[in-house]
């Protein structure tokens, strides 16, 4: 019996495999569309091999076990923390061909074709998962609304990321610069006209728009011909503040926003950057009239002359008596110092409401403008009115 079921097999093997008359159903078939990452590069597959053992005692089985445990509790100790690293899609690039970025062509993870424009997609790295890990979702569909690829959602304070397209990034910079109760109002101001002037900057470098010409813009307005390019009161920085807070004024209107706090931070730093290399520097410590150091402000000096006027003296001998301040009759500057002072005092109460309150409403900041670059009808303005009359 055994010679024939051998033989039989014999002859099985010998024959060719019929043909099948349908095709075979797989036991397991794996979609890579359907999974959540086909490819996996840096997952290494490691066989530990642990023989039975009758002696459960075994210090070589214990070992063995801690050795296992000890693996697995140093890979797995240090999770990366689960935080949105979301990128916008930059709809402005261009591949090899020339062809700018579409959203035609994409899918999701689950092969269902994008239903959203270039703009509101997003690279969405997940380092907690792997290197790796990168996922193309959707803003308005996606993020902090789907859990598949939204691991944020449930987070305190999570939000979508965000372009600044509503300007809406200025006004929080702004508020955040407040810090603790305790800081002064210069150390606010100062930290919120640095930040914002940070914001703007990578904002004018995600847009790429030509700063010359709006420093252009800003030496017509200003109307003071060749001592724009030459005053050494102007360095490099300071001139290309005053073109990104233009900038920043161009794209509020555009996009039709109602808070200007943004330009005026900068415009008026620019300003108080000013007064405090040239009439702080000369200027003995100013102090209220119970001796209390006051800040190196425009408020400081835009306020001089309240309170009797003590500061606004010690500002006149050390300024106007010393030499400092010349108006340029020639070129029909003729602002005296006193009027500069006047002048100054009607934006410092809108200067403190941008860093303070994060909010300058338009006919607030176009009563600046006005102040702060002159006119035909009011003469020479803020700054084009310091830089003829400054004298070192």
């Amino acid at each position: 019996m055994e010679m024939q079921v051998a033989a039989a097999e014999q002859a099985t093997l010998d024959q060719p495999p019929p043909v099948p008359t349908s095709r075979p159903t797989p036991l397991y078939q794996v979609n890579p569309l359907a999974t959540i990452q086909p490819s996996a590069p840096d997952v290494q597959v490691q066989l530990w091999r642990a023989q039975p053992q009758f002696d459960v005692d075994s210090l070589a089985l214990h070992g063995l076990f801690e050795s296992l445990l000890a693996e697995v509790h140093g890979r797995l100790s240090q999770p990366v923390a689960i935080r949105c690293h979301g990128i916008f899609l930059d709809q402005l690039s261009a591949n090899g061909h020339g062809q700018l970025a579409l959203a035609k062509g994409l899918v999701q993870r689950n092969g269902a074709a994008i239903d959203a424009p270039i703009e509101e997609l997003l690279l969405c790295p997940k380092p907690h998962i792997a290197p790796w890990r990168v996922d193309l979702v959707r803003l308005k569909h996606d993020c902090c609304q789907n859990a598949t690829v939204c691991h944020i959602i449930g987070q305190t304070g999570a939000q979508p990321p965000r372009r600044l397209v509503e300007l809406q990034d200025v006004t929080n910079t702004i508020k955040s610069a407040r810090g603790s109760s305790d800081a002064t109002d210069q150390e606010i101001v100062e930290t919120a006209t640095a930040q914002v002037r940070a914001v703007i900057k990578r904002y004018q470098q995600f847009i790429q728009p030509n700063l010359a010409d709006y420093l252009a813009w800003i030496r017509q307005r200003l109307d003071i011909d060749e001592l724009f390019d030459e005053t050494p009161l102007l360095d490099v920085s300071t001139r290309e503040t005053l073109a990104l807070a233009r900038f920043l004024w161009e794209q509020t209107e555009y996009l039709r926003a109602a808070n200007f706090a943004g330009p005026t931070l900068l415009f008026t730093g620019v300003l108080e950057m000013l007064a405090r290399q040239t009439i702080f520097r000369v200027t003995p410590l100013l102090t209220t009239t119970t001796g209390k150091p006051l800040m190196q402000t425009l408020g400081t000096l835009g306020n001089s002359r309240g309170y009797g006027g003590q500061n606004y003296l010690i500002l006149e001998t050390h300024i106007v008596t010393a030499g400092h301040w010349q108006p340029n009759v020639a070129a029909g500057q003729q602002l005296p110092f006193i009027k500069w002072i006047d002048t100054l005092r009607q934006i410092v109460e809108t200067r403190n409401r941008a860093a303070h309150d994060a909010m300058v409403s338009k006919s607030d900041f176009d009563s600046l403008i006005r102040i702060y670059f002159g006119g035909t009808s009011s003469g020479y303005g803020l700054l084009n009115g310091f830089l003829l009359a400054w004298k070192e």
